[in-house]
Formats: structure tokens, C-alpha cells, sequence
């Protein structure tokens, strides 16, 4: 058997295969988030900004555009990881069906050979045939049910995770904004006050100069 043709070519091309699709999945993801965020930034701000002078108006836009542009990027990332966990997923499920196969093959023709080497009824080859395939779905069930198990358990904790930084994210988001309108609304009293004591000043030297002028 040449090398071209025997299993360590086979594992060496699976393993190149794994590496450029990895490759290929992260880069697209990193180009993706990136453009994203640039051109919705960019347009936000233009549309909302636009005509808006006040230093005030700006930075309560752009604080509204913080919160919501975090709850859309938090989302996608979510999604992005939900669709990207099924991808690896199934992709880690191809590659276990295809170790299955190679390895059954391998496994079933060098068990023959060594098991059936000499024998040459045909009850006794289809004996060791039938023990061998009890034993390699025996083996391939236990496989799944403990691939299956720790994913359900990944799944669970993955989940758990996501709620608690859920419900952490919008109890920080609402104390913010909590503590936005308590230091707006203190600030417009001052300016109030202030504005008060100019008026009572201004009137204060308004008298004071007309009674000085009269008499």
C-alpha cells in the first residue's frame, strides 16, 4: 500500500481540511464585525446628529446610540455564536463520521485479517464479522450518547450564562439611566436657582440705580 493511499495521508489531509476551514470561519467573522460596526456607526450619527449643534443633544444621542448599539451588538453576537456553536457542531459530527468510517475500515480489515488469517469456513468469518460490528456499534452508541451529553450540559451552562448577563446588562442599563435623569434633572434645578438669583440681582441693581438717579 502506498502512502498516498494508506491512513496517515488520509489523517494528514483531514487535519489540513480542519485547519483552513477554522481559518477561514474566524476571518470572516473578524471582517464581518468589523465592517458592521463602521458603516452602522458612520450612518447613525449622520442620520441622527445631523443639524444637531448643541453640545447637550449630542451627547444624550450618542449615549442613546451606545445602549442601543450595545443591545444590537450583543444580539448579533449571540446569534452569531448560536449559529457558530451548530456549526461546529455538525461540523465536529462530520468529522467524527468520518473518523468512524476510516477507522472501522482500518479496523475491519486488519481485525479480519488477523482474526480470519487461516480460517477458511464460512461460519466462522461471518461469526467474527457479526462480533465485530456488535462490538464497533456498541462502542460507536456509547460514543454518541457521551457526545450528546456533554453537549446538552454545554448547551445548559451556555444558556445560564447568556440570562445572567442578560439580566446583568439591563440592571446596569436601567441604573445608568437612573442615575442620568437624577444628575439632568439636579443640574436643570441649579440652573433654575441660578438663573433666579441673576434675575433678583439684576432687578436688585435696577432699583437701586433708579432710586439713586431720582434722588
Amino acid at each position: 500500500m502506498s502512502f498516498s493511499h494508506g491512513p496517515y495521508y488520509q489523517l494528514l489531509i483531514l487535519l489540513l481540511h480542519i485547519h483552513i476551514k477554522f481559518r477561514s470561519v474566524v476571518w470572516l467573522d473578524s471582517i464581518f464585525n468589523w465592517r458592521v460596526s463602521r458603516i452602522v456607526t458612520i450612518r447613525w450619527r449622520q442620520w441622527f446628529v445631523s443639524g444637531w449643534r448643541l453640545h447637550y443633544n449630542r451627547r444624550l444621542v450618542d449615549w442613546w446610540l451606545l445602549n442601543l448599539w450595545w443591545l444590537v451588538d450583543w444580539w448579533l453576537l449571540n446569534l452569531w455564536w448560536l449559529v457558530h456553536w451548530w456549526l461546529l457542531n455538525l461540523w465536529w459530527l462530520d468529522i467524527l463520521s468520518i473518523f468512524n468510517w476510516r477507522v472501522s475500515r482500518i479496523v475491519t480489515i486488519r481485525w479480519r485479517q488477523w482474526f480470519v488469517s487461516g480460517w477458511r469456513l464460512h461460519y466462522n468469518r461471518r461469526l467474527v464479522d457479526w462480533w465485530l460490528l456488535n462490538l464497533w456499534w456498541l462502542v460507536d452508541w456509547w460514543l454518541l450518547n457521551l457526545w450528546w451529553l456533554v453537549d446538552w450540559w454545554l448547551l445548559n451552562l451556555w444558556w445560564l450564562v447568556d440570562w445572567w448577563l442578560l439580566n446583568l446588562g439591563w440592571l446596569v442599563d436601567w441604573w445608568l439611566l437612573k442615575l442620568w435623569r437624577l444628575v439632568f434633572w439636579e443640574w436643570l434645578l441649579y440652573l433654575r436657582r441660578l438663573r433666579i438669583r441673576w434675575l433678583r440681582h439684576i432687578l436688585r441693581t435696577f432699583v437701586v440705580i433708579c432710586e439713586r438717579g431720582s434722588g
